[in-house]
């Protein structure tokens, strides 16, 4: 049985050789269950519980340690990707225990994949803070069924509000 897994590369050349090898083989250890353009798109594909395991480039923008407990909180293992030692320490210090290298052959990202779900822990959530604000504005992103992009779209508009000081709390149903 093979491990559902999320990659999120931001165009690196481990992802596209991993998903390359695991389509061609049909015993493959993974099953490369979406492969995101984005720490937006990483985010909302973790939250639906479709995967067990994130693979996870050290040079994704916006990768911090905030997006790092959120994956864990959803359950998922996650293997951090990188070219150098510097990645590595980089990842290491957004909490995440398991690296392999992006030049590192097909069968050691999958050990690092098996290394990752063996290790059984996972980043906690942060605890929730319950801030009252007054008044706040209701923005929908709507498009019809099957249109492309809402949730990212979504995704952004509530990353910009928060970059301008608001809370906000984004629904994507």
């Amino acid at each position: 049985m093979s491990v559902p897994v999320i990659t999120a590369s931001a165009g690196s050349s481990w992802e596209a050789r991993l998903a390359s090898l695991a389509g061609a083989d049909p015993h493959s250890a993974v099953q490369i269950v979406r492969r995101c353009v984005d720490l937006f798109d990483l985010l909302a594909v973790a939250a639906l519980g479709t995967a067990r395991c994130v693979l996870v480039d050290a040079r994704l923008p916006g990768l911090d340690r905030n997006a790092v407990t959120t994956i864990g909180g959803h359950g998922l293992s996650i293997v951090g990707v990188t070219a150098d030692h510097v990645g590595e320490e980089q990842l290491r210090g957004l909490g995440i225990r398991t690296v392999a290298r992006g030049d590192d052959s097909y069968g050691s990202l999958l050990a690092a994949v098996s290394i990752a779900l063996d290790d059984g822990t996972v980043a906690q959530q942060p605890p929730v803070e319950v801030v009252s604000a007054p008044g706040g504005k209701v923005i929908a992103v709507w498009g019809a069924h099957g249109a492309p992009g809402r949730s990212t779209v979504a995704m952004s508009v509530a990353d910009e509000c928060a970059a301008r000081g608001g809370p906000p709390l984004l629904i994507d149903a």
